[in-house]
């Protein structure tokens, strides 16, 4: 690590003990209130086919959107801002990973070229084509309160809601999983979602 990355871990430690670093523990919490539906995404949980598969519900053709992550067409917050508008009848679902399976995913992916690893990843030390020693060596030098989203314990992302009714599935079985989730959404909104497509 450069001395400057190292003074900036050296800062996130003490304005961690001091309970004023940055929390990034939340993802945008994806929510469809006319049928009372949210999906809270997990990146490298197959986040970008759930999203793609959700867009119908806003009258958004899934072919149209070239990339998923820069659309804004949802209507998204953080969990813990839109709280106290869920009940017990809403539909909260999420997908998570075999954390083994995300984390190579997170490095295969994001630290393959200087287009796909994030500014996040850069401020921690990261650099595209980083081994898989070395990208965790540096990833766990940093508190997990401050790692970026698509490193970060999965538990850690739902901690806002983990006190909340949220149906959980699993990525490893998600072709079963999604028979459920699509049935359900088409119940509420009458919108047939169709399968799940395998999206990027």
């Amino acid at each position: 690590m450069q001395p400057r990355e190292i003074v900036r871990l050296a800062r996130a430690h003490l304005y961690h003990r001091l309970g004023l670093g940055a929390d990034q523990r939340e993802t945008k919490t994806l929510i469809f209130r006319e049928y009372k539906i949210a999906y809270i995404p997990i990146p490298k949980a197959a986040c970008s086919s759930i999203k793609y598969a959700l867009l119908p519900l806003i009258g958004v053709d899934p072919d149209s959107v070239p990339l998923i992550h820069a659309f804004g067409g949802f209507d998204s917050a953080r969990f813990d801002e839109i709280a106290s508008e869920i009940g017990p009848d809403w539909f909260v679902f999420t997908v998570v990973r075999n954390p083994t399976d995300r984390i190579m995913s997170a490095w295969r992916d994001k630290l393959r070229s200087e287009e796909k690893i994030t500014s996040l990843m850069k401020y921690h030390a990261l650099r595209p084509g980083d081994s898989f020693d070395r990208f965790m060596r540096v990833i766990s030098l940093w508190p997990p309160i401050s790692l970026d989203e698509h490193v970060m314990p999965q538990s850690m992302l739902l901690h806002h809601a983990r006190d909340f009714p949220v149906k959980v599935y699993r990525f490893e079985k998600l072709d079963d999983a999604w028979k459920e989730i699509s049935a359900e959404i088409t119940r509420r909104s009458g919108i047939s979602i169709g399968p799940l497509k395998n999206r990027i």
